[in-house]
């Protein structure tokens, strides 16, 4: 039986030799940091009663103006290269729902307005997703309200 010494040292010199690449630290020179910043503009729920006034008439459509801040930030502004816009919609209704978002400037002006999002009756899993490239759209990066109707 051989010594625990003699196992161990032909063990590490297994472990050393064994997988054996030179090192290639030159690739780190291309590397660029790209950092992503996730938030979220807005939350809404909707339950049916929303839809009625106080006298009991229905409505057809709620539009919802917010602000939005946390495009504003300087550091934000410098860097950005894209928005991903991801919505989950569950839809509890018995009818189909169709959401439009827009981004406005300070003057309410209509800057970027997203394909409407139509959720069919009943579906409880929908999502939607899209990029928007800030070289294609930089006045993007003057919006101050966003809205949903």
């Amino acid at each position: 039986m051989k010594s625990p010494t003699t196992t161990s040292i032909i063990i590490c010199f297994f472990l050393i030799t064994s997988c054996y690449e030179r090192l290639d630290f030159d690739q780190l020179d291309n590397f660029v940091s790209k950092p992503i910043f996730t938030f979220s503009l807005n939350y809404f729920s909707l339950v049916p009663y929303q839809f009625f006034t106080a006298s009991g008439d229905q409505q057809i459509e709620i539009s919802d103006i917010f602000d939005v801040k946390d495009l504003q930030n300087v550091y934000f502004l410098d860097d950005v290269v894209k928005l991903d816009f991801n919505a989950e919609i569950k839809n509890e209704f018995d009818r189909e729902v169709s959401i439009v978002v827009e981004f406005f400037n300070k003057n309410n002006d209509v800057l970027y307005t997203f394909t409407p999002l139509v959720v069919e009756s009943k579906v409880l899993d929908y999502i939607f997703l899209d990029e928007i490239k800030i070289a294609s759209n930089p006045c993007l990066l003057y919006t101050s309200d966003a809205a949903d109707e």
